[in-house]
């Protein structure tokens, strides 16, 4: 067993698979399906045609092919296809493909991938890719958001006009935003902040705001969100209302 310092940078650890729960998930709502990105593959997946059904655990130091790919297949043969992959909504790659992302499942914890000894320490989710939303997806979002910095200003503006309450969160965000939610959590307010969804006091605090924006500009590493809380304000930007995909339950219920 190891662990996962080097999986997102060297090309020689990319062997971690997927849990077994998480295919049975897969199984269950999609059927047969192909995997072009398998554990020990004997073809190159990047280089062939995949199948109408498809999940894909990509290399994580290669995502953007395997995106790129996911969104060539539905372009041409009209497939879906399911990555697990971590949720990194500022990256080029997304944005490129936002518009064939038809849902972005995100767990609500950590995964353990198997052959490691304990749980990726980010933020996982299931993105699919196809023309129009699978009938049989019931849980996440629906889309990705466009958000560019222009945009985030743009709120910004309009609420500090209406006089609310607004801050900006940096690399530290558990105590801050616990004590910015206990004076603020029942009126209309926004922060600024690291995506960092991996942060509990942060994604549960998520599950309850109107409105996100995933910025597509890198204030922070991880990328960088704007969140609304309790507001009512005609939004002709995209935006995205999170929903926890129940990890645990989902886990219990296949394991």
């Amino acid at each position: 067993m190891k662990s996962y310092s080097s999986i997102y940078v060297s090309q020689k650890d990319q062997k971690a698979q997927t849990p077994d729960w998480i295919l049975k998930w897969i199984t269950r709502h999609y059927g047969k399906y192909f995997d072009p990105c398998p554990a020990n593959p004997r073809f190159d997946g990047l280089s062939i045609d995949w199948g109408n059904v498809n999940f894909v655990n990509p290399p994580f130091d290669n995502i953007s092919k395997w995106i790129d790919k996911g969104v060539h297949e539905t372009k041409t043969k009209d497939s879906v296809s399911i990555f697990l992959i971590p949720f990194r909504p500022h990256t080029k790659y997304i944005r490129r493909s936002s518009k064939y992302i038809k849902q972005c499942l995100v767990f609500d914890s950590r995964i353990a991938f198997k052959n490691y000894d304990s749980k990726l320490p980010h933020c996982m989710c299931i993105c699919i890719i196809a023309n129009k939303i699978p009938n049989k997806c019931l849980y996440g979002v629906k889309y990705i958001c466009k958000g560019h910095l222009d945009d985030v200003k743009e709120m910004k503006d309009l609420l500090k006009k209406k006089k609310k309450t607004h801050q900006n969160l940096s690399s530290a965000i558990s105590e801050p935003l616990t004590t910015f939610m206990s004076k603020n959590e029942k009126i209309e307010c926004s922060f600024l902040s690291p995506t960092r969804l991996d942060n509990k006091v942060l994604f549960s605090t998520l599950l309850k705001c109107s409105h996100i924006f995933f910025a597509g500009f890198r204030q922070f590493i991880g990328g960088t969100c704007m969140v609304y809380l309790n507001s009512n304000e005609r939004v002709k930007l995209p935006y995205i209302k999170l929903h926890s995909f129940q990890t645990s339950n989902i886990h219990n219920r296949f394991k």
